[in-house]
């Protein structure tokens, strides 16, 4: 079984482009698009937007556009709160498929070709939460950070808790955006706070970089 592991893997990525392509999921990937899909199921509606954050995940889609698209349909607070528990379920999941089928085939190639991807994976063994805070500060949900995170040796917790911490900035700015220039465009909180906020979540994500990756050892 453990050498069937990689075949496994490509199989399911395969299954999923497959998928994602049949399926025809991009028409939904619009304002019109997604509010119909969540009014369509009426009261169930947060839910189904969770099920499509999860499926983007796996899918490979933008999880900022989902997320954006998710604050246009619902509104910035639901949105937040739906869209990070998605978000954080997607991410989990995925690094537990790669964790189980494919680290061991990820981690034979690094330990002989890559040696400055191995002292990477080193860091994060040694320095999990800390890394990943970093990363998801910087890159949010990236669709290859989600999957790449899953080879490393990282450990479950603090891939998890880095996640659920460095995912927050990026959502509420990303909901909050989307929902004031689409739904609240002359509000008393209107695009410049949005850009003022932006450019605060940079400048601290820039601090937390350089004190925890360069400092952080």
């Amino acid at each position: 079984m453990p050498r069937a592991r990689p075949l496994v893997f490509v199989v399911l990525v395969a299954v999923l482009v497959w998928v994602s392509t049949s399926a025809d999921v991009g028409r939904h990937v619009s304002r019109d698009g997604m509010q119909a899909l969540l009014a369509s199921a009426g009261p169930y509606g947060p839910l189904l937007f969770m099920a499509v954050c999860v499926a983007g995940v796996f899918m490979h889609f933008p999880e900022v556009v989902l997320v954006a698209l998710g604050g246009i349909a619902l509104g910035a607070p639901k949105a937040f709160v739906y869209g990070w528990i998605a978000c954080l379920i997607g991410a989990t999941a995925t690094f537990l498929v790669v964790r189980y089928l494919g680290r061991d085939w990820v981690q034979r190639g690094l330990a002989t070709r890559f040696p400055r991807l191995r002292a990477l994976d080193d860091r994060l063994e040694q320095h999990g939460f800390r890394t990943v805070l970093v990363l998801r500060l910087l890159l949010f949900m990236a669709p290859p950070l989600n999957w790449a995170l899953g080879a490393t040796r990282v450990r479950l917790p603090q891939y998890v808790a880095g996640t659920a911490l460095g995912t927050l900035p990026g959502m509420a700015t990303t909901v909050y955006f989307a929902d004031a220039i689409a739904n609240r465009p002359h509000g008393a909180l209107g695009p410049a706070l949005v850009a003022a906020l932006a450019i605060v979540l940079v400048a601290t994500a820039g601090v937390v970089r350089r004190r925890l990756l360069v400092r952080g050892t």
